[in-house]
């Protein structure tokens, strides 16, 4: 499976995947919507979600890699990861339990 994008090279149509994925991520916070949650917690959700697909995704891409075999939008997206997955860590350790009625 392939497409040729003028440079004679097949390659994956992840433009394609990315718009599927964006569906299914709009679907995945409509639903996450409905339950409890504080605010900023969806847009913590979405960036999470997108980076980790934006690294992932880049592994199909013909493109220079820069460090450790990574792009630099791989690179870019895990320091994203990183920082926003700390920082979920971060704000689930420090929630006080409420108690159940």
């Amino acid at each position: 499976m392939g497409v040729d994008f003028g440079d004679g090279i097949y390659q994956h149509p992840t433009q394609i995947y990315e718009i599927i994925f964006l569906l299914a991520l709009a679907i995945l916070i409509q639903i996450r919507s409905r339950y409890q949650r504080q605010e900023g917690d969806l847009f913590k959700f979405s960036i999470i979600a997108y980076l980790g697909f934006r690294f992932l995704i880049d592994f199909l891409k013909p493109y220079f890699h820069v460090i450790l075999g990574l792009s630099a939008i791989q690179i870019a997206s895990a320091l994203g990861l990183g920082y926003y997955v700390a920082l979920n860590i971060k704000h689930l350790l420090t929630l006080k339990k409420i108690p159940q009625p």
